[in-house]
């Protein structure tokens, strides 16, 4: 029988790794690609997700492929305590490993060592929902709380393996030792080892014959390796040893510092004693580690004979790694060192926002994990807990460390200079950015804009990298402010500064640029950036599950905006609160609730389903304060609600979230972003044609259309005339409705951003088959209207569609009158309003692919939905 998940499970030293290993070396032998992955304790659901990227890439397994339209269509909830990018970028390998066809193995060694919630339930996620070809094999000494094999067991696909099956027969201890032991001799080995791999490795590595106490566990055990492992070892090369035992991977530079010697590597990894109880990554230059269950013991004696010596090496090794920038691996030796001051040194020495942005932000939660609440007396390590709870979600929290390091360093003011520190300066300017760009509240206007770049600048002097961080928060802070030239140009800067080099900023600064592409309608120039900014976060693959989830997210956005019917790519199904996991901005989460909605309108009886998407999101956001995301997600969700003709619903909305009542004509974005700006001009049109206000409803038209033309906001242009063709055609201004229509051609002609007339196509397929036709003055617009009339009429075809033709009661009911009843008499009959009556007979349109009643007629009766003529 072929078991899909094989768990080795015995105690320390049982030879769960040697017969793993053993196990994968005969699997590769037969072409199966094999990832091992040896578990650590500090691991979370990111760390997890990355190192199982790397083990498949070892494996030969190309983790960036990815393939358009092969997207997950549903996502199911993660894991509980799983990180949500995590969860994202473990799927995404599912999907990687299941377009292979071929068998792997995934090797999880050291199990009982994987004790974050979050990298439990991330397991959970990869052991549901992996394809039948992908399989797996745990070496552990105890089985990990939270871990769910339940689904394999009740199939009968899980088998295990205790310490009495990994135990060594008399036969394989003998080959073990190649045959030269005597049959006295095995006995007596067999009887002290009790089959214990470690411990025959240990007998084989001292030569002698002694007897002793039989290995047991615990006490017993710990006493059988110290007597066995030192045998005819020098006091020298066990203090050496121990001294080591206290790093978690060694490497030649490492050594020599902590054991203030040359060559430590070379003597460590030529010592007999230790042959075969050292373990190797598979890097250049190598580095290795000993074996876990002799480093524990090693750590333990170390501070048992010489605790002073145990914090000194713990020193040395902090003051190395901090000097090579590993600043998370410093900490944790800081933290053994005795020297309540080091951890603090080190903190402050890592500079969160630079090691944010040179590291990423998985590299400063992770720093900031080792942060004690005594060690936030400290500015700097301050703002480093305040970039990382703005990030996260905890904007208040945030806020108040923020503010209160500006104003115990004297830079509350924003005029004028500081005598702070540089750096510090440079900190707290891009901690305010992040502040004010991670909590999706109201734009700070722009003097306070034009002190934060001015600042970080001043600070960074002629630090490239820094320059780099200042002009990318500047050239965001553009961007949401509806300044996009600008915003280009200061992204521009920030690549200049980095030169060739790439940072972990760099994929965001791509996808800044692509935003206010797509803004200001540049299409292909934004499809550019989002994919050059998707291959660089995958091709970095360590760190950059959420920055490619969110690069995808704003890809998709743009093929919704330049598709008339469903898209090529879905965006990813993220719930607001996971985006805010993994430090989502402004711009994804309206690119993701946004694009949840729009997709959910395409289906049918979608319409419920788009406006629980767009309440979700706006529930999230009151709860967490994100004002800003909450009044787009209300004007979006009120917006559907007028189109949809519940217009009383509409209104009572609209009082009820407070959304602005302010002169609606042009586009104020003043303390606004432009995507608020935007979702609250067609809320606002959207209720006046609602409600039959035509001349108020024009002129909107016209003052928007003038200030988005002044701003070069293209798309806000292109749905705004869109809905002036519904607006001028239920008024009855066919000529009106002509000319918005060429208006809306003339720009498709160069921004084919075809979603939308495509909500509006009841009104415009028309009018775009006349255009099209020759049959009006206007020839020019004629190709642009060939163009997007294929485009419409192409995504209603049944082969096109999400699913098969299904009509609503209440469209039945509609369908069935079109034939002897007006629009306004199924009003009546129904109570509904007169644009309520045209949306559910665009939807029958849409549905069935007809441009009018008696297509829709014909079209029905050949489908069986009506009687014959």
């Amino acid at each position: 029988m072929v078991y899909r998940v094989v768990a080795l499970h015995a105690p320390a030293g049982f030879g769960k790794t040697a017969a793993l290993a053993h196990a994968c070396r005969n699997l590769r032998d037969q072409g199966v690609a094999v990832a091992w992955l040896s578990v650590d304790e500090e691991v979370d659901a990111d760390g997890f997700a990355d190192n199982l990227a790397v083990a498949l890439e070892q494996a030969g397994i190309d983790t960036t492929r990815r393939d358009k339209g092969a997207k997950r269509t549903t996502a199911p909830k993660p894991a509980q305590g799983a990180a949500t990018s995590a969860v994202y970028r473990v799927r995404s390998l599912i999907d990687v490993v299941e377009r292979t066809g071929s068998t792997c193995m995934l090797a999880l060694d050291e199990m009982e060592r994987l004790v974050n919630p979050g990298a439990v339930g991330l397991l959970n996620v990869l052991l549901r929902e992996a394809p039948p070809r992908l399989h797996f094999a745990f070496a552990m000494r105890e089985r990990p709380t939270g871990l769910d094999t339940a689904h394999f067991i009740a199939e009968a696909q899980v088998e295990t393996l205790s310490s009495d099956d990994l135990r060594f027969s008399r036969a394989e201890i003998a080959g073990f030792f190649g045959g030269d032991l005597t049959r006295a001799r095995l006995a007596e080995v067999a009887e002290q080892s009790a089959g214990w791999p470690i411990a025959l490795r240990i007998l084989r590595n001292a030569g002698t014959d002694d007897s002793g106490v039989p290995v047991g566990e615990g006490d017993a055990a710990a006493a059988w390796i110290d007597t066995r492992l030192w045998r005819g070892v020098s006091k020298d090369d066990r203090d050496f040893v121990l001294d080591l035992s206290l790093l978690d991977w060694i490497d030649a530079d490492l050594a020599d510092a902590v054991c203030r010697t040359p060559n430590a590597m070379r003597r460590l990894t030529s010592m007999q004693t230790l042959a075969g109880l050292l373990q190797t990554l598979g890097d250049t230059p190598p580095v290795v580690r000993l074996h876990p269950l002799i480093r524990e013991h090693c750590a333990a004696r170390r501070f048992a004979e010489d605790a002073e010596r145990f914090r000194a090496i713990h020193r040395a090794a902090a003051q190395r790694l901090a000097g090579r920038r590993d600043f998370v691996g410093a900490m944790r030796h800081a933290t053994e060192s005795g020297d309540p001051q080091l951890p603090i040194d080190i903190a402050r020495q890592a500079d969160g926002a630079m090691l944010w942005v040179t590291q990423g932000f998985g590299r400063l939660r992770a720093l900031d994990a080792y942060v004690t609440a005594a060690m936030l007396e400290h500015p700097r390590l301050a703002l480093l807990r305040g970039m990382v709870l703005a990030v996260s979600g905890d904007i208040d929290e945030a806020s108040r460390l923020i503010n209160d390091v500006a104003a115990r360093t004297g830079m509350s003011a924003l005029s004028g200079d500081s005598p702070v520190d540089p750096p510090l300066l440079w900190e707290l300017a891009l901690a305010g950015s992040a502040l004010s760009y991670f909590a999706c509240r109201e734009l700070a206007d722009r003097a306070i804009m034009d002190a934060w770049t001015s600042r970080a600048l001043r600070a960074a002097g002629q630090d490239g990298v820094r320059n780099a961080g200042a002009k990318f928060g500047r050239a965001f802070a553009e961007n949401e402010a509806g300044c996009f030239e600008q915003a280009l140009e200061w992204a521009d800067g920030a690549r200049a500064e980095m030169g060739s080099a790439s940072f972990v900023i760099s994929p965001q600064i791509d996808y800044m640029s692509g935003v206010a592409c797509m803004a200001l309608g540049r299409a292909d120039a934004a499809g550019r950036w989002f994919e050059a900014g998707l291959r660089d976060a995958r091709t970095r693959r360590i760190g950059d599950s959420a920055t490619v989830l969110f690069g995808e997210i704003l890809q998709a956005e743009l093929d919704i905006e330049r598709s008339a019917g469903a898209p090529t790519l879905r965006p990813p199904a993220v719930e607001p609160q996971a985006l805010a996991e993994c430090g989502a901005w402004f711009d994804v989460y309206a690119a993701s609730i946004g694009g949840l909605a729009e997709l959910a309108l395409l289906d049918d009886d979608g319409e419920d389903r788009g406006l629980a998407v767009l309440e979700g999101g706006r529930d999230f956001a009151r709860h967490t304060r994100r004002t800003a995301l909450a009044l787009l997600c209300s004007a979006l969700r009120v917006s559907l609600l007028a189109r949809a003709g519940r217009v009383r619903e509409a209104a009572r909305e609209w009082r009820r979230d407070d959304l602005p009542d302010d002169d609606p004509s042009g586009l104020e974005l003043e303390g606004r972003r432009w995507r608020e700006v935007e979702a609250l001009a067609l809320v606002r049109l959207d209720l006046l044609t609602a409600h039959g206000d035509v001349e108020d409803a024009q002129r909107m038209v016209d003052a928007t259309l003038e200030a988005a033309a002044q701003r070069r906001m293209r798309r806000t242009a292109m749905r705004i005339l869109a809905r002036a063709v519904r607006l001028e055609a239920q008024a009855g201004a066919a000529d009106r409705a002509m000319q918005r229509v060429c208006e809306y051609l003339r720009c498709f002609a160069e921004t084919d951003y075809a979603r939308p007339m495509a909500r509006e196509r009841e009104f415009a397929l028309p009018l775009l088959e006349r255009i099209a036709s020759g049959d009006t003055p206007h020839a020019d617009e004629a190709p642009a209207a060939r163009r997007l009339r294929d485009a419409m009429t192409a995504s209603m075809m049944p082969e096109n569609r999400v699913g098969p033709v299904a009509l609503t009661s209440a469209e039945l009911d509609v369908l069935v009158r079109l034939a002897t009843h007006t629009d306004q008499q199924i009003a009546t009959e129904f109570g509904l309003s007169y644009s309520g009556v045209r949306y559910r007979i665009a939807r029958v349109f849409g549905k069935l692919g007809a441009r009018s009643r008696d297509d829709a007629l014909h079209k029905a009766r050949s489908l069986g939905m009506l009687p014959p003529e």
